[in-house]
């Protein structure tokens, strides 16, 4: 007699399980489905089982569910953190490989298939004065320039062929104004950039050479007319837009006023000659394509008798362009 009551309770909890599989059937049917695979309802992940489910039949797909829970079993018997859980419903002729979302453009996709920023382009220019990179074909650059003992601005335009000429001018605050024309001449191209130039130049001084002392004759080495060969480089740091210059320059100055150095040194020759050595290093930074900020600095060595024989030079200033 109490198996009548127990009979009866099971009737009653296997009712809606039945009802839920023809349920599930049903939708199969409507969506035209030969069968609906169901998942367990309850499944114990927290812990690993002595041995991993057993693999399906050969030729048989495995179900994303179960693949899923034969991954987390291996993880955790590894002794690592088991990965998430993915219960997606699985339906004979599903595509059990997953299609790869297209990444969008701009993007890049990360170690962990998530799209990623691709990082910004280096902004380069191609704005230069100093330095072994000539402007290309009817590019100009226009720039000036602060410093000790110096100051000075430049116009440059190139011409194509690997050569570009300008006109600059410059001098001592107050006590010499100097005028030059320079060319300068491609030797390479790639990473390290080599070029030779060729300036001359003509000052004006606003003292007589007898009171001018230590002033703008001694301290920059110059004199009415200077010829200025040198050589020059330029070198791009990867990964970086900065570019590295160098600069090393003969001048020859030619006095057509000279005086004597000495009280009783007698008349000086008409002309004397003398030279300097100037060695320049340093930076060029793009703002923009058409904006350049400019560091240098470097020491100047002068050969003639009264002048300074070792000048510091320090330079900062800005270029515009095209």
């Amino acid at each position: 007699m109490r198996s009548l009551p127990l009979a009866a309770a099971l009737l009653v909890l296997a009712g809606p399980a039945s009802a839920r599989a023809q349920g599930q059937a049903e939708l199969g049917a409507e969506e035209g489905l030969e069968a609906w695979a169901p998942l367990p309802e309850q499944v114990d992940l927290s812990a690993a089982p002595d041995a991993p489910p057993p693999a399906p039949p050969a030729g048989e797909p495995e179900s994303p569910a179960l693949a899923a829970f034969r991954l987390r079993v291996r993880a955790l018997a590894a002794g690592l953190p088991p990965p998430p859980m993915v219960v997606e419903l699985y339906r004979p002729g599903m595509a059990l490989v997953p299609t790869p979302t297209p990444t969008p453009a701009g993007q890049v996709a990360s170690p962990r298939g998530v799209a990623a920023r691709a990082p910004p382009p280096l902004l380069t220019s191609d704005l230069t004065l100093l330095g072994g990179r000539v402007l290309p074909q009817w590019k100009y650059a226009v720039g000036g320039w602060v410093g000790l003992p110096t100051f000075g601005a430049r116009f440059q335009l190139g011409l194509g062929q690997g050569w570009d000429v300008g006109v600059g001018y410059g001098g001592v605050y107050g006590q010499s104004h100097e005028f030059s024309v320079h060319g300068r001449r491609a030797l390479s191209d790639g990473e390290v950039e080599w070029a030779v130039s060729l300036e001359g130049s003509g000052i004006l001084f606003a003292n007589r050479p007898a009171l001018d002392g230590s002033g703008a004759r001694g301290l920059t080495g110059r004199r009415n007319f200077n010829l200025a060969p040198g050589l020059h480089l330029s070198r791009r740091s990867a990964g970086s837009n900065w570019r590295w210059l160098g600069s090393v320059q003969g001048v020859l100055s030619l006095d057509i006023e000279p005086a004597s150095v000495l009280p009783l040194g007698g008349v000086p020759p008409p002309v004397v000659l003398g030279w300097n050595l100037p060695v320049l290093a340093g930076a060029e930074w793009p703002l923009s394509q058409q904006v350049v900020v400019q560091v240098l600095g470097g020491f100047e060595l002068h050969g003639r008798a009264g002048d300074v024989p070792f000048m510091p030079v320090l330079r900062a200033g800005m270029l515009f362009g095209n």
